[in-house]
């Protein structure tokens, strides 16, 4: 059996459950039945009665019953407990019939009671005629009584020993005699025994008697035995076929839209606030025309469009929590081989597109717009495309930096930089053409840059009769009138054409769109 076979003919149960929050445990259980039984059969209606079919006889096996309609839950939102979490790990992996079963420490910061509870799971899945095989340290005596077989490695990975667990107790106390046991009291559980006798002796030791016993013959026998085999006998595997990338899509985008609308503090912060700041706006700035005969008609316009930019830049760095925690599921998912890059990557980007990326800049455009007054002929439809595509940059370069970044507060703080040199170019803070020739490259590279000369041209060009006004002691001084073109050319703004800044954040996010796939794909792996 190849490398790849084995993985598709067997099942891996991480240390830490790692479960959608959002889901109950039959939704989860099912989203992976329909993506790791293929081979289940059907289509359409006899194809989800198949699936239904498993999920409950998984759900019966592994208890799960009187839980299987409540969230599983997550640091925000209560769920099933500890134990019924590794339950539903375990779960997951059993969908697919695997030949093999592979654990690692799965009592793992359960209590006495509940480690005892997942062992005798796995015990009767091992009777049943699933092998079994999962790390555990220093078991309690009721759960070492479940075990068939024992491997005991020392420091450095030495074998001390490999045999039937029932047989562990008489092959150690040979090496190491009750009066040599900690206390000098030989404990009833043969886990102490093996374990005083791995701190109190040295492994090449130990390694050596067990080269030397009956233990490792029988081992070694056994090993010749399907060796001459040569793949022969009536033992049948079961592959896991996955499912197709359409497939995978579907059901992913339906799990992702799922688990926005029963968390939907965040959409509805980011559509909430979006009209509340756009009030804001409306009310500070109402009426900005009027002001047309003094500084303040331009200076005010300046303001508006650069306090859109930081608003966006700002709420685009909600995301980084939220999607570290969904990249740690995805990366989990990917390894058991449940779907692909490609079918993961479509799925959220466009189930986090529409609703946070593109609906908040048009509710904000639709209060606000009006109200300050901005330039009229149908030129709000650029303002709101330009604040679109810029919220779409910065939040690709959010992800983008949540999955670079080892930690929520590297990510925050990360994130948190490139937002603010961002608007440093934008042209709003200092003239870009009064910045030091090796710092203008900065300008060029910034979406801030670009959103902001768009923004300011969209809404200058065609605006006439603006004056400067200065007082200098008791003299005013007026300048003017000025076309909106004129002043422009003043500050170093819009000499390029909207269409062309448009296009360049368009330009922007798909690069870093594809900056994404590449990391997803072939920098975030799991170390299993």
């Amino acid at each position: 059996m190849t490398p790849s076979q084995l993985r598709r003919a067997s099942g891996y149960v991480v240390q830490q459950d790692i479960l959608p929050g959002m889901l109950t445990v039959t939704e989860h259980l099912t989203f992976h039945a329909h993506l790791r039984t293929r081979s289940a059969g059907g289509a359409g209606p006899e194809r989800r009665r198949n699936v239904a079919s498993r999920v409950e006889s998984v759900v019966r096996e592994l208890g799960l019953q009187l839980v299987a309609h409540s969230l599983i839950g997550n640091a925000m939102r209560r769920g099933v407990s500890g134990g019924e979490k590794r339950r539903v790990s375990i779960a997951v992996e059993l969908l697919s019939h695997p030949a093999v079963l592979f654990l690692d420490e799965p009592t793992t910061g359960l209590d006495s009671t509940n480690a005892v509870n997942v062992v005798q799971i796995v015990s009767r899945i091992a009777a049943r005629g699933t092998t079994v095989a999962m790390s555990i340290h220093q078991p309690r005596l009721e759960i070492f009584q479940l075990l068939r077989r024992v491997v005991l490695l020392a420091r450095g990975g030495v074998i001390v020993y490999n045999g039937p667990a029932s047989e562990a107790a008489s092959y150690l106390n040979a090496i190491c005699p009750p009066s040599r046991s900690v206390g000098g009291v030989q404990s009833d559980n043969p886990a102490d025994v093996m374990l005083d006798v791995v701190t109190s002796t040295k492994p090449a030791l130990l390694a050596e008697h067990f080269d030397g016993s009956q233990a490792c013959a029988a081992l070694l026998g056994d090993l010749a035995a399907l060796e001459s085999r040569n793949g022969d006998g009536p033992m049948q595997i079961r592959f896991r076929v996955p499912a197709s990338p359409l497939v995978q899509f579907r059901i992913l985008a339906v799990r992702a839209v799922r688990s926005s609308l029963r968390n939907p503090t965040l959409l509805a912060m980011h559509l909430g606030l979006a009209m509340a700041v756009a009030g804001v706006v409306g009310y500070t700035y109402h009426d900005v025309s009027q002001y047309n005969n003094e500084t303040a008609g331009v200076q005010d316009r300046f303001g508006i469009m650069f306090f859109c930019l930081t608003y966006f830049s700002l709420i685009s760095l909600s995301s980084l929590p939220l999607w570290r925690d969904e990249v740690r599921i995805f990366i989990h998912e990917r390894a058991s081989g449940a779907y692909g890059t490609l079918a993961y990557y479509a799925a959220t980007i466009l189930c986090d597109v529409a609703p946070f990326r593109i609906v908040p800049p048009m509710l904000f455009t639709l209060v606000s717009y009006s109200t300050v007054g901005l330039a009229g002929g149908g030129r709000w439809t650029t303002f709101m495309t330009i604040l679109i595509l810029f919220n779409l940059v910065s939040s690709s370069l959010c992800m983008l930096m949540g999955l670079l970044s080892g930690s929520n507060a590297v990510a925050n703080a990360a994130g948190s930089l490139l937002m603010l040199f961002s608007l440093l170019f934008a042209g709003y803070l200092k003239n870009v053409a009064h910045f030091p020739s090796g710092w203008k490259l900065g300008a060029y590279l910034s979406p801030s840059f670009y959103a902001y000369n768009a923004l300011v041209k969209n809404e200058l060009e065609t605006v006439d009769g603006l004056y400067i006004t200065a007082v200098v002691g008791d003299i005013e001084e007026t300048a003017g009138p000025f076309d909106g073109t004129t002043m422009l050319h003043c500050f170093s703004l819009g000499q390029d054409s909207i269409t062309y800044d448009a296009t360049v954040l368009l330009f922007m996010f798909g690069a870093i769109l594809g900056a994404i796939f590449l990391v997803m794909a072939f920098v975030l792996r799991e170390n299993r």
